[in-house]
């Protein structure tokens, strides 16, 4: 199951639809990136969480 949407959002209309449902928070408890990065970790624990370029070569 998607994590933000029970269904696809491809169109403007999928996308107003989408923000007039509901609110952030109401789809997401995460305050800060900490909260997003730890909920990660715990979902994915093996993946690698971020990954740094040096350049953009």
């Amino acid at each position: 199951m998607p994590l933000f949407s029970e269904y696809p959002v491809a169109t403007l209309q999928d996308v107003v639809r989408f923000e007039t449902e509901k609110t952030l928070e109401q789809r997401y408890d995460a305050r800060s990136v900490y909260d997003i990065f730890t909920k990660s970790a715990s979902r994915h624990p093996d993946r690698t969480a971020l990954t740094m370029l040096m350049t953009g070569a």
